[in-house]
C-alpha cells in the first residue's frame, strides 16, 4: 500500500494555540528546543535524540582516548551535531498507510483499527483540528516558506526501536526518524533550514485557514472515521 497520507490533524494543549494555528499563525520550535526539553508526559513531546545523527548500542561501539579504550556503557549513545539544532519544526498527527502489509488482507474492521490513533495521543492535548485539505495547508506552508526564503522538506516521521536498531542516519532521515516510544503521534513533518544560524522558535504566517479546519476533542478523532464499502 505504501505510505499514503489519508488525513492530517493538530492538536494542541491550549484552545488559543488552535485558535492561533486556524488564523494561520503556525509555530515551528527548534529541535534543540525539543532535544532539551523535560516533558511532564512520558514520551510526548521532549526527546533527547531529536536530531540524532548516530543511534549505537552499548555493545557495538568503542570510545578510545589515546591508549584509553572506554567500552562499559551503561545504555545506547546517541550522537549530534550541533549544526542541526537551530532546524525548526512543525509537526502534525497523520492517518496513513504506515501500518498495512502489502501481502495481507483486511477486514473494514482491521482497516478501522489500523487508521485508528492509540488513545495516548490525547497526551498531547485534549483540543483537535482536522485539515479538511491537507494539500492546501502544504500549498500554503510552502508558499510562505519560499517568501521568507526558507529552505523546506517535508515528510512521514519514521520510528526506530532503541533496543535494536544501531547505525547512523543520512542527512535527511535524522530530521525524520524517532523512537518508537513516538510512534502512536504518527508524525507528519515539516522542517524550516533558515538562511541565518540565530536559534530561536520561528512563526510562520500562511494567511486564514479557517475555512480547511475542522475543530474536535482530541478523544473524539477515532470515533470520526469510519471505512465503509462502494
Amino acid at each position: 500500500m505504501g505510505k499514503k497520507v489519508k488525513a492530517l490533524f493538530k492538536i494542541f494543549s491550549k484552545e488559543k494555540y488552535r485558535d492561533d494555528f486556524k488564523k494561520g499563525e503556525l509555530y515551528f520550535n527548534t529541535l534543540e528546543f525539543f532535544k532539551n526539553l523535560e516533558d511532564a508526559n512520558e514520551s510526548c513531546i521532549g526527546d533527547y535524540c531529536e536530531g540524532a545523527v548516530g543511534f549505537h548500542q552499548p555493545d557495538k561501539i568503542k570510545i578510545q582516548i589515546g591508549t584509553f579504550k572506554i567500552t562499559d556503557f551503561a545504555g545506547p549513545v546517541v550522537v549530534h551535531k550541533d549544526d542541526l539544532d537551530c532546524y525548526n519544526v512543525f509537526s502534525l498527527a497523520s492517518m496513513n498507510d504506515c501500518g498495512f502489509n502489502d501481502s495481507q488482507k483486511y477486514t473494514l474492521a482491521d482497516m478501522k483499527k489500523i487508521y485508528s490513533f492509540s488513545e495516548k495521543i490525547s497526551s498531547i492535548g485534549d483540543y483537535a483540528v482536522w485539515i479538511r485539505d491537507p494539500n492546501e495547508l502544504i500549498r500554503r506552508i510552502e508558499g510562505a516558506a519560499k517568501k521568507q526564503n526558507y529552505r523546506l522538506v517535508r515528510g512521514l516521521v519514521e520510528y526506530y526501536d532503541p533496543n535494536v536498531f544501531d547505525g547512523n542516519f543520512s542527512d535527511i532521515d535524522k530530521l525524520f526518524h524517532k523512537k518508537n516510544d513516538f510512534s502512536y503521534q504518527r508524525e507528519y513533518r515539516f522542517v524550516l533550514k533558515k538562511n541565518e544560524s540565530k536559534n530561536g522558535p520561528i512563526v510562520l504566517n500562511i494567511g486564514d485557514i479557517s475555512n480547511i479546519c475542522v475543530e474536535m476533542a482530541t478523544k473524539e478523532i477515532n470515533d470520526k472515521i469510519s471505512i465503509k464499502a462502494n
